[in-house]
């Protein structure tokens, strides 16, 4: 049995969508989901200055970089190398919405290290549920490194590593 809380809800809701880096529409799609969805997959969020905090060695602060908050959402995304860089940020992002926070909803980077792809998982009374979120450039290095996750997987099962 699971340590975990059981979490009665009819459905898991999953609303996915590319924001193309626009601020305001994630912080729409927060609001306006916040009944219709459990969780948000977002491709291409903005990543931006949001504020400046007081700094000792310069006037104006130093830089918050990041994507919206809200009250009644957790956010997921791969970190950045350099988080206060405009040109270094997550291509995928997700919001687990507050009914599933006993779940313990989280993100898993020791699986997927990258940009542009994300495993979310969810624990629950049955086991763990596992979702991935991919941003496809036009590249397809997001489809490279599933392929290339997928079989060192098959090899390593096959041959009884794993």
């Amino acid at each position: 049995m699971s340590d975990t809380p059981y979490v009665k809800f009819s459905g898991l809701r999953i609303y996915s969508q590319n924001v193309y880096k626009k601020y305001a529409w994630i912080e729409l799609l927060l609001n306006e989901r916040l009944n219709l969805s459990n969780i948000i997959f977002i491709q291409e969020p903005s990543w931006g200055r949001i504020r400046n905090v007081a700094s000792m060695t310069d006037k104006v602060g130093e830089p918050v970089m990041g994507m919206p908050k809200h009250p009644a959402w957790r956010r997921f995304f791969p970190k950045p190398a350099d988080p206060n860089s405009d040109l270094d940020h997550p291509c995928v992002a997700a919001f687990a919405h507050q009914c599933l926070w006993a779940m313990k909803p989280k993100l898993r980077s020791d699986i997927f290290k990258s940009q542009d792809i994300m495993l979310l998982t969810l624990n629950g009374p049955r086991g763990q549920l596992h979702m991935l979120n991919i941003y496809s450039d036009s590249k397809g290095s997001a489809i490279r490194a599933l392929f290339f996750f997928f079989f060192f997987l098959i090899i390593n099962l096959y041959s009884g590593v794993l």
